[in-house]
């Protein structure tokens, strides 16, 4: 930032300041002439403190996706009383008329504040804060704007799924999946469609570039259920699923040749046509409602709508 812009920009934040102070003033001096005319409540009136509310997001700014041929919106709700000054940063720093001609910030609407970015570009990605304040008090939030690319970008793709898996109760295994796309996809764990937390026995990490192991050590007969792994990043999601027992060495022969018959006889009722996807997620919950069944457990919220 040169010295003139710098200069300029801080000449606008003092007179923003003063705008509020003077505000608050006024406010006072109207306050004041109130209560003159009042006549016998003039002492008790004089006591009371000015009534007002410090600033609290009623919508806080969120993430923006955006292509580079669309505006880009990074919009939020702020409720204050008196009404707030509020400022942007893109990175850290104050967002100007001189500094980001580009941008433009808007206030049309009640509580409503807006910050637009035209046909963004690379550079404009970043961290967008909002900063609002008045006499009672200040709140921060932050938002990231981040430009999808239709030339580079390349939604999430699993080079290796997850397949079924039998473990002998207390010894150690792994579960292992490739990803692939652009930019890098999140990776999340669930276990009967419930996100999976990491313990001494269990243990989630990422091995470079692309690949992804669910550790258990000294499984138990507990660890046994249906675990999926969903990746997702600006361009979509994906995901896979596979059953995985814990049980002893004469329990998993068993329980293998049931499931075998099981899963070829539900293959063979699939509709002519059916893509891989939809194949695993009609075995995921054919397998999912078998282990409740085994377990007699209840079925976990966001079963039906995970894929």
């Amino acid at each position: 930032m040169d010295l003139g812009a710098d200069i300029e920009a801080q000449a606008q934040v003092n007179s923003e300041e003063n705008q509020e102070d003077s505000s608050v003033v006024n406010e006072r001096l109207e306050s004041r002439l109130l209560e003159d005319d009042v006549g016998e409540c003039k002492e008790y009136i004089i006591r009371e403190k000015p009534i007002g509310i410090s600033p609290s997001f009623v919508i806080a700014p969120k993430d923006v996706y955006v292509l580079s041929s669309q505006t880009g919106v990074i919009e939020t709700r702020i409720f204050s009383l008196p009404k707030p000054i509020v400022r942007w940063y893109k990175n850290g720093h104050l967002i100007t008329s001189t500094q980001f001609p580009k941008i433009k910030k808007h206030h049309n609407i009640p509580e409503t504040y807006q910050l637009e970015i035209p046909q963004p570009i690379a550079s404009d990605a970043g961290e967008y804060t909002c900063i609002a304040r008045n006499c009672y008090g200040t709140i921060t939030a932050s938002a990231n704007l981040r430009i999808i690319d239709l030339e580079t970008d390349e939604h999430p793709t699993f080079l290796k799924r997850l397949k079924r898996t039998d473990i002998v109760s207390e010894a150690n295994s792994h579960l292992t999946v490739i990803v692939s796309g652009e930019p890098k996809p999140k990776v999340e764990w669930f276990k009967n469609s419930m996100p999976l937390k990491e313990s001494k026995r269990i243990e989630i990490c990422h091995r470079e570039p692309r690949s992804y192991v669910l550790r258990f050590r000294n499984a138990l007969p507990e660890d046994t259920g249906v675990y999926s792994c969903v990746a997702h990043n600006n361009s979509g999601t994906t995901s896979t699923s596979a059953m995985v027992y814990v049980e002893t060495p004469e329990n998993l022969k068993r329980v293998w040749s049931r499931d075998v018959a099981l899963s070829q006889l539900e293959k063979c009722r699939c509709p002519d046509g059916w893509s891989q996807r939809e194949m695993d997620n009609h075995m995921y919950r054919i397998n999912l409602a078998n282990y409740h069944m085994k377990y007699r457990t209840p079925f976990g919220p966001g079963y039906t709508n995970l894929f």
